[in-house]
């Protein structure tokens, strides 16, 4: 089984904000498969059981908030054996422009709470990672924080909405392949705005 995990907060002040892009990733990708989501208050977590090319996939949204990320999915990865190979998160990055997004093996927290949340509860594993550029502001701002969980403007929703279908396509294509196969075909493809 395959499990795709999709960073974000469960509270619908979040729900188009930069910190969700998992989230909304999850949502089109769940769309895309046919499954519908299903609240599992046990893995703390909203789970949709899919399959693609007879193969089972769980998606994945942990409802902790994203700093305790980590205690749903190191629950949901022991209540379905799931291997690390088989996992990927799909998670914002400030550190790419919004419209680029790359895969990666493994590698640093990079300042975000979600990933450092998911390494203190699972130790520090060569996960696959998805990473959705929201870029930085334009202007300095002494709390990123707020910037990230704000909702995006109208011109940045479009953006990332215009991704969306590129973003699942290249998870459709980790399901059947690796994730160094998708760094080696996606990482290039889309280098944003």
């Amino acid at each position: 089984m395959k499990c795709i995990v999709g960073l974000g907060n469960p509270n619908k002040k979040y729900e188009h904000s930069r910190h969700n892009a998992g989230f909304l990733v999850l949502d089109r990708l769940a769309e895309e498969l046919n499954c519908s989501w299903k609240n599992d208050k046990y893995l703390f977590s909203k789970i949709a059981k899919c399959s693609d090319n007879k193969q089972d996939v769980l998606l994945v949204k942990p409802q902790t908030y994203m700093n305790n990320s980590g205690q749903a999915l190191s629950t949901v990865v022991a209540f379905y054996k799931i291997k690390t190979p088989d996992i990927l998160i799909v998670h914002d990055d400030m550190d790419l422009p919004l419209g680029g997004f790359a895969y990666m093996q493994g590698g640093g927290t990079a300042g975000h709470n979600g990933i450092k949340s998911i390494y203190e509860h699972l130790g520090h594993k060569p996960l696959a990672r998805l990473r959705i550029g929201i870029g930085r502001p334009e202007t300095k701002l002494s709390d990123l924080a707020s910037w990230v969980i704000s909702p995006m403007d109208k011109d940045s929703l479009k953006a990332f909405n215009s991704i969306l279908l590129e973003l699942t396509d290249s998870i459709l294509f980790w399901l059947q392949n690796s994730t160094e196969k998708s760094m080696n075909k996606y990482n290039v493809f889309k280098k944003g705005k």
